[in-house]
């Protein structure tokens, strides 16, 4: 009797390690929610406690053919997202002293500036777009009165999912392949 094997295009161990990334992540997030730890978090009716999205998208970024990329990868948008919400806490403290809407939104070009070059002068400039991104997302939920702790939140979310895609990229082998032809009469592999 002949084997069947069905194979999805495009599906490798990369592509289930992202799986396993992202729902590890909603796991961790579920159990925060449930665990009551999200309201440990919030002081404010309005805080926003941590989601799972911004850790999932890290992942699913973070997620390389090695582990070594991985964290090379994971290294990057971790600078980032550090610079990036460092940025954007400064242009919201800018915005409390000074709250001139024209004002804030120069500030705002400006933010995008200091990104990009401070991920050059760290020598991170592949950083450089996430910078922004997280500086945007930042600054588009700036009038919340919980936005410091959105910054922040933001940013451990990245964190987590950075540590699940390099963990599952480093402890979900990658199955043995195959070296050549097997001996004849050798049982199958």
């Amino acid at each position: 009797m002949k084997k069947i094997a069905i194979r999805i295009p495009g599906t490798g161990m990369r592509t289930i390690k992202t799986a396993v990334a992202v729902v590890l992540c909603l796991v961790i997030f579920e159990l925060i929610r449930l665990g009551g730890i999200d309201s440990f978090f919030t002081h404010e009716e309005s805080a926003q406690p941590p989601t799972a999205f911004y850790a999932c998208t890290a992942a699913i970024i973070c997620m390389q053919d090695t582990v070594e990329r991985s964290i090379k990868k994971g290294a990057h948008r971790l600078v980032g997202t550090a610079v990036g919400g460092a940025v954007g806490l400064l242009i919201l403290l800018f915005d409390d002293a000074v709250p001139f809407m024209p004002l804030t939104i120069l500030a705002a070009g400006v933010g995008i500036v200091m990104c990009i070059s401070l991920c050059n002068i760290l020598k991170f400039p592949d950083a450089s777009a996430i910078c922004c991104v997280v500086l945007v997302a930042i600054l588009m939920n700036h009038n919340a009165a919980d936005r410091y702790l959105y910054a922040v939140y933001r940013m451990l979310e990245t964190v987590v999912g950075i540590m699940v895609a390099v963990l599952v990229n480093k402890f979900l082998g990658l199955p043995k392949r195959r070296t050549g032809r097997q001996p004849e009469g050798a049982p199958p592999e």
